[in-house]
C-alpha cells in the first residue's frame, strides 16, 4: 500500500511497544510499581473507565462548548483557537490525497 511509509510503519511500531509496556504495568502487582507507572497504568485505567465517562458526559468540556457557542464571526473563532493552551475539537493538517496517494513519487 503506497500509504504506508517508513512513519506510518514507526507510528504502528511506536503503538504496540507503548501497549505492550501499559500490559506489563497491568500485570505488575501494586508494591513494584514506582510513582510514574502507577500513575500511567491508573490513567489508561482511567481512559478504559466507560462507566465513568458515560456518567460524567460533556461536563469537562462544558467550558471549551460555551466558549464555541458564544463565538460568532470567524475572528471570534480565530481569537479563540490562538489562546494559548486551547485545545481545538478539529485538528488540521496537510496530509496525502486519497484520490492520488503516491502523488510525491511522481514530482
Amino acid at each position: 500500500m503506497s500509504r504506508i511509509n517508513s512513519f506510518v510503519e514507526l507510528y504502528l511500531k511506536t503503538e504496540k511497544q507503548l501497549q505492550a509496556l501499559i500490559n506489563k504495568l497491568e500485570v505488575q502487582p501494586e508494591s513494584e510499581l514506582n510513582h510514574n507507572k502507577r500513575n500511567i497504568r491508573n490513567l489508561y485505567r482511567s481512559y478504559l473507565n466507560e462507566t465513568v465517562v458515560e456518567k460524567t458526559g460533556l461536563m469537562p468540556v462544558k467550558n471549551a462548548l460555551n466558549s464555541i457557542k458564544q463565538a460568532k464571526t470567524d475572528a471570534n473563532i480565530t481569537n479563540l483557537m490562538a489562546k494559548p493552551g486551547y485545545m481545538p475539537f478539529i485538528s488540521y493538517w496537510v496530509g496525502l490525497d486519497p484520490k492520488v496517494p503516491d502523488i510525491a513519487g511522481r514530482l
